[in-house]
């Protein structure tokens, strides 16, 4: 029955993109790239880490609410603009060796995701209907979260050695921010329908 919604399917492969990558880079990989690149202590790492995991946390019911008051899709646009902008300075600043500018860098990227996770949930439930909702989430949900979540450590650490760059993960980061904000753009605003 899934195969009937295919392009819904697809939606939320193309919503589950940037979703996913957003995630894996700052929060799993980016503790390792701080000590790698950054060269600071890993006691360091992690506390910047489970500082903006507190932050995320947090965050994310608050942007939930927000958007069901105005809707899913001005917050699903601006974590992907803000990555789309922010994403190669962030990684100037988190490689730059100081503490300071790694926490900063890091947990700008973990508030700008904290937009995206707070209102995509209820997109993907309402983009689906009830019928095929488990379906069809989770396969556009789980292709693209293992193809391009449980890879993003490796594709990150692939990127810096085929360019020679240190910030070459955040063209990963720009790329699939991009690809989602287009999704974003076509899909249209479910917060104040019924769901089917």
């Amino acid at each position: 029955m899934a195969s009937k919604f295919f392009r819904e399917t697809l939606t939320i492969f193309g919503l589950t993109l940037h979703n996913t990558v957003a995630y894996y880079i700052p929060i799993i990989y980016m503790t390792s790239y701080i000590v790698s690149v950054a060269k600071l202590a890993p006691s360091s790492a992690l506390w910047i880490g489970t500082s903006c995991l507190l932050v995320f946390v947090i965050l994310i019911p608050i942007w939930g609410a927000l958007s069901d008051r105005i809707g899913r899709k001005p917050l699903l646009m601006l974590s992907c603009g803000g990555y789309i902008v922010l994403a190669y300075p962030l990684f100037m600043m988190a490689s730059s060796g100081s503490p300071m500018l790694a926490l900063v860098a890091q947990m700008v990227m973990i508030v700008f995701l904290s937009f995206f996770s707070g209102a995509c949930p209820a997109v993907y439930s309402e983009l689906l209907p009830t019928r095929v909702r488990y379906t069809a989430l989770s396969i556009g949900y789980n292709t693209a979260v293992a193809i391009f979540g449980g890879f993003a450590p490796f594709i990150a650490t692939w990127l810096i050695g085929v360019t020679g760059s240190n910030l070459a993960p955040s063209y990963y980061l720009i790329a699939a921010a991009t690809i989602t904000f287009l999704v974003v753009l076509r899909i249209p605003e479910t917060a104040f329908e019924p769901l089917r």
